[in-house]
């Protein structure tokens, strides 16, 4: 194809105003992406944001505006997953108090094979086993249980 016959449109720019061989379209090239460390994260949770409460603009803390919208959703929407959330920030943070008591023991299944009522009534005479005329008999947990498959 000649240079007389070339024709210029759209997407064929004339011929003396392509990028010359070697130059690139970019020559400034892509700017860099700023790398946002911790310092500026910690900038960014801590500076207030203004809110309207009411009719007053007010300036408040963001974890206090999180807080506020967790409780919100968890109370007029119903939300259970909100609900467990902000309990445990406020049982994290001091505000709820919660003595959890003594760890209960596992769950105890007594073998099919066993007198149930014999099992239970020598459980409240004896405790739980082993026992000591008795070393092989013992209760199953839960997690033993399940490698028998489904009850």
């Amino acid at each position: 194809m000649s240079d007389k016959h070339y024709e210029v449109g759209w997407g064929k720019p004339p011929k003396q105003h392509r990028f010359q061989p070697g130059q690139s379209g970019n020559p400034r090239g892509r700017p860099p992406k700023r790398a946002v460390d911790g310092n500026d994260l910690i900038d960014i949770l801590d500076q207030p944001i203004p809110v309207h409460v009411g009719n007053r603009k007010q300036t408040k803390h963001p974890f206090e505006i999180a807080l506020r919208r967790l409780a919100e959703r968890a109370i007029k929407g119903g939300d259970l997953k909100s609900a467990i959330q902000f309990l445990n920030i406020c049982i994290d943070y001091g505000a709820i108090d919660i003595d959890r008591g003594p760890p209960s023991p596992p769950m105890q299944y007594v073998p099919a094979d066993s007198d149930y009522a014999a099992v239970v009534e020598r459980i409240h005479r004896d405790g739980l086993p082993p026992w000591p005329d008795d070393p092989d008999f013992r209760l199953l947990t839960y997690d033993e249980l399940e490698h028998y498959g489904p009850r």
